[in-house]
């Protein structure tokens, strides 16, 4: 059987991303999520099984 392609995604907390987010859980993908700072919306994340990541798109 074929393993499920992991996948990050940026904006995780977004609405866009939290969106795909949740397809991608309810078809078992590793998922990924890139996020500006943890908070509750990224625990909430963490505690769906997603691997939750911080990063900026830049340094200033």
């Amino acid at each position: 059987m074929e393993k499920p392609t992991k996948v990050l995604i940026t904006g995780g907390t977004a609405k866009s991303g939290g969106c795909a987010i949740n397809e991608l859980i309810k078809t078992d993908h590793p998922v990924r999520a890139m996020v500006h700072s943890i908070d509750e919306r990224s625990e909430e994340l963490e505690a769906k099984g997603v691997k939750v990541v911080t990063a900026g798109y830049f340094i200033l």
